[in-house]
């Protein structure tokens, strides 16, 4: 168990800045982490751990307001880290860290869900994912700064940031810079809600009033209409090819043409996807 941090680090924080605590057991998703967070100026990191017990000590001595909590790593799992902070009456902790998790693992949202965590990022992950979940975390820690929550250690569910849902604010509002696209699905399967993130879907096809979310190993129904979905999707990792049938675009792999003249793509899996006729100019943009 290591903890890179120091009180002269700490001291040096700036007031009014995000303080950000890094859990991850690999050293290079850690340096990718601290990368990407070093282009904001208002996160000021004060520190990383590899385990739990490590990330546990270092949450209690450094205070931070955010925990970007990798799922998998030793001496038990981000979740156990989650539910030692958030427990009532954490021994030696100022406030309680509002946490994203960082995975690999898309099966990990439903106890992401359980512990409310502010946001899932699915690894890989960009600049850009990372920049939403900071925001999400922005937010949540402006309303624990102005009382809206309480912030004392038995606050709980994260400091009051509420769970990371399927919902988006207005999923009909049209594209702009402030627009904010769906991020994750919440699938029913019987007393369960499963959250599965967008990132993890790789094709979505109607099937009547459902649609089938295709995820690599899984298929999940969901009651919506691939029109609406349509309007929630980022177009950037999104293109319609067939009335029926939507793709994200990173996994199109090539287009071809068969011999009748009708176009398919292979997506990386192998999969070939027909392209209707009114939407191969949205395909020859991909």
């Amino acid at each position: 168990m290591t903890i890179s941090s120091s009180a002269q680090q700490s001291e040096k924080v700036a007031s009014g800045k995000l303080r950000v605590l890094v859990v991850d057991d690999e050293p290079l998703a850690r340096r990718r982490l601290r990368s990407l967070l070093s282009a904001h100026d208002d996160v000021a990191i004060v520190g990383d751990a590899e385990d739990v017990l490590g990330a546990v000590r270092a949450a209690r001595a450094l205070s931070p307001d955010i925990l970007l909590l990798d799922v998998r790593i030793p001496g038990g799992d981000g979740f156990d880290v989650a539910r030692r902070l958030l427990a009532r009456g954490a021994e030696g902790l100022e406030i309680t860290p509002f946490i994203v998790f960082v995975t690999a693992d898309p099966t990990a949202a439903v106890p992401a869900f359980d512990v409310e965590a502010v946001d899932f990022l699915l690894k890989p992950y960009d600049a850009a994912r990372l920049a939403r979940a900071l925001e999400r975390a922005r937010v949540a820690v402006g309303r624990r700064a102005r009382g809206a929550v309480g912030g004392d250690a038995g606050g709980g569910s994260g400091g009051g940031g509420g769970p990371i849902s399927g919902d988006i604010a207005d999923p009909h509002a049209a594209s702009g810079p402030g627009r904010r696209w769906r991020e994750r699905f919440v699938v029913i399967h019987g007393r369960r809600r499963v959250l599965v993130p967008v990132s993890a879907v790789t094709r979505i096809e109607a099937d009547d009033n459902y649609v089938i979310l295709h995820a690599p190993g899984a298929r999940h129904l969901l009651r919506h209409s691939l029109r609406a979905l349509e309007r929630e999707l980022d177009p950037a990792h999104w293109v319609r090819v067939h009335r029926s049938v939507m793709v994200r675009r990173d996994e199109i792999s090539e287009v071809v043409t068969r011999a009748d003249g009708d176009w398919e793509v292979r997506l990386v899996d192998g999969t070939l996807v027909r392209v209707g006729a009114t939407y191969r100019d949205r395909v020859r943009m991909s």
